[in-house]
C-alpha cells in the first residue's frame, strides 16, 4: 500500500515539475524577448538605443552647411538645375 501511494506522489510531482518547468521556458521566451527590447531602446555599450539612431537620421536630413544628405541633395539640385541652364542655352 506505501509502494501504491509513493508512486502516486512521483507521478504527481513529476507533472507539476513538468508543467511548472514549461511555464519557466515560456517565461524566459516572453522576457528574453522583452529584455532585448529594452536594450535595443536605451541602448548598450556597443550599440547606441533608438533615440540616438533617430536623432542621427534628423540631424542627416536638416541642412548643416556641408556633410548632411541634405547639403548634398542640395548641391546636386543646383549642378543639375547649372548643367540644364548651359544645355538650354547652347540649343
Amino acid at each position: 500500500m506505501i509502494l501504491k501511494y509513493g508512486l502516486e506522489y512521483v507521478i504527481l510531482v513529476g507533472g507539476a515539475v513538468g508543467v511548472i518547468a514549461a511555464l519557466a521556458r515560456y517565461m524566459y521566451k516572453l522576457f528574453k524577448t522583452w529584455f532585448r527590447f529594452i536594450d535595443d531602446w536605451y541602448g548598450t555599450d556597443e550599440f547606441p538605443g533608438i533615440k540616438h539612431r533617430l536623432d542621427f537620421i534628423e540631424s542627416e536630413l536638416r541642412p548643416n552647411h556641408g556633410s548632411s544628405i541634405k547639403d548634398q541633395i542640395n548641391r546636386l539640385e543646383e549642378r543639375q538645375k547649372d548643367i540644364y541652364q548651359r544645355l538650354s542655352d547652347q540649343g
